[in-house]
């Protein structure tokens, strides 16, 4: 079987739908400049992809198979892409979507606790409540001050 899939239908300008076949790993510049393309069915035997669906503007929205481990420079210049779903060990790189002015990724805070751990999370989460209790307590305590300055001031008035 098509374990990669090369730069097979570029341009292809009137091409709707395509259903990848189970058994393609990689997807590497197959479909760029698909300007009609509006949906995608991945195989779930897709691991990589790393190119391929370069300015298909009209797509909108892509479901990644929980498989995948990594996506780079695949989805550029997609204007009208606007969900993207994807698993958490899925790597996005930061040039896998770029001139995809529609789009917004939600943030998986699994993402940051596995990559950072637990330890570092904990230690910024505390950070955090030390700095806000602090901050609390030096406007509490200029709160405090002002408000006897402003009593004091109004007893010698009298």
């Amino acid at each position: 079987g098509i374990v990669k899939l090369g730069n097979a239908f570029d341009d292809c300008t009137a091409l709707e739908s395509v259903s990848i076949p189970e058994g393609v790993v990689l997807i590497d510049g197959a479909f760029d400049g698909c300007t009609g393309l509006k949906e995608i069915i991945f195989p779930e035997s897709l691991l990589y992809i790393t190119g391929g669906f370069i300015s298909c503007s009209s797509l909108t929205k892509l479901e990644l198979p929980s498989k995948v481990l990594f996506v780079n420079e695949a989805f550029n210049n997609c204007e009208n892409l606007s969900k993207l779903k994807y698993s958490e060990s899925t790597t996005i790189s930061e040039t896998a979507f770029l001139k995809c002015p529609k789009l917004v990724i939600e943030k998986d805070y699994n993402v940051i606790f596995r990559l950072l751990g637990w330890t570092a999370i904990v230690a910024i989460m505390a950070l955090a409540g030390y700095i806000t209790f602090r901050l609390l307590t030096f406007m509490a305590d200029n709160l405090s001050r002002e408000n006897s300055k402003n009593k004091a001031a109004a007893n010698k008035s009298k």
